[in-house]
């Protein structure tokens, strides 16, 4: 059975439904006034949202604040305000459509610069704050001086040899610079983490659906769009499994149009569609295996080309398939995962967008 990579949207999702569990009220009984009842910081999440073992001190790691509602109407705004002293370094907001009773999720990821101390988290109902709690962090560690470098001697330098100019370079991220504008917050942390690991980003699907019928996916959007492009970037899997993939997505519009390649280094196999919210996915480039892609764990140079119509996918420098689909423009880039029986780890680097030749 092929796998369906589009079952479970999990990131940047507009709807945030799945982000808690709330049980409905029933419409014309009494249950009391919307409240905050608790506010809990864990280091880990129950796929319900309620917290695991309560923490109040982290070292430089992903804050989980896990907050428990009770008598929510119906699109009730929940929001979350995180301070360090009197400035505020984060916000988030879920709508409980449906309304109810039940747990919240939140969490944030401590920029490299972030000072030590004590945070505080405010949590507002439809705009009126209801209940605040705080943690500390641990201050960032301090860097060892360098050793002194011994001044070389002058060299000669001749001047470079003349060659043709390449493409005019639009975009490049080495992810060594947490603030270059790369999600670091999930909308839902209990299945999927992203974030800069190392100088490179990382996307982390936690929970998988065990069955080949369906997938988590996520997708980590670039902050800006462009029309004609050559899209590249590093991928590997950090560690040994059966199952998985990685990719680009192009001119993405929202979680429901876009183009999307996925390759499976485990199977060498790769497949690129494009999906619509009135016909669904639709199959561009069928899977196929390719002797291009490396298998297991090793780094695969993954190609997104777009001029036009004209839409052409590279695996390690190789041209693998060219398509012609008018439906998209331009829009934004972005890497992406699936899983389907397995949890799985995908880091990327170095991350180029040239100018279409």
């Amino acid at each position: 059975m092929t796998p369906s990579p589009h079952r479970r949207p999990l990131l940047l999702a507009l709807s945030l439904v799945a982000l808690f569990t709330l049980a409905c009220a029933v419409p014309g009984l009494p249950f009391g006034p919307a409240r905050v009842e608790n506010i809990t910081f864990t280091k880990a999440l129950n796929p319900d949202a309620s917290p695991g073992p309560a923490a109040s001190d982290f070292a430089r790691e992903t804050v989980f604040c896990s907050v428990k509602v009770a008598n929510l109407g119906r699109n009730t705004t929940i929001t979350a305000h995180w301070f360090y002293g009197d400035k505020q370094v984060a916000e988030k907001s879920l709508v409980a459509d449906k309304g109810g009773s039940g747990y919240v999720a939140f969490n944030w990821t401590p920029p490299g610069n972030a000072p030590g101390g004590t945070y505080r988290v405010d949590v507002s109902l439809n705009q009126v704050k209801k209940a605040s709690a705080t943690f500390t962090l641990a201050a960032p560690p301090t860097p060892m001086p360098s050793p002194a470098t011994p001044t070389p001697p002058p060299l000669v330098t001749l001047p470079p040899p003349t060659s043709p100019p390449g493409p005019k370079v639009l975009y490049r991220d080495n992810f060594t610079d947490p603030t270059s504008g790369m999600p670091t917050e999930s909308n839902n942390p209990s299945v999927v983490l992203m974030g800069y690991v190392d100088g490179e980003y990382e996307i982390k699907l936690v929970t998988a659906p065990r069955t080949l019928a369906e997938s988590s996916w996520a997708i980590a959007p670039l902050p800006k769009r462009y029309g004609d492009f050559l899209f590249e970037v590093d991928a590997r899997m950090t560690e040994d499994s059966t199952d998985g993939g990685y990719g680009l997505v192009g001119r993405y519009q929202d979680l429901d149009h876009y183009y999307k390649l996925l390759v499976d280094p485990y199977r060498q196999r790769l497949a690129f569609w494009k999906l619509t919210k009135a016909a669904g996915q639709t199959m561009l480039l069928n899977w196929q295996t390719s002797k291009y892609i490396k298998a297991g764990k090793a780094t695969n140079r993954l190609g997104l080309g777009a001029k036009g119509s004209q839409l052409t996918v590279y695996v390690n420098g190789n041209k693998v398939g060219t398509v012609t689909d008018p439906a998209f423009k331009e829009g934004r880039l972005g890497l992406t995962m699936n899983a389907w029986m397995k949890p799985i780890t995908a880091r990327f680097s170095n991350l180029l967008v040239t100018a279409a030749e």
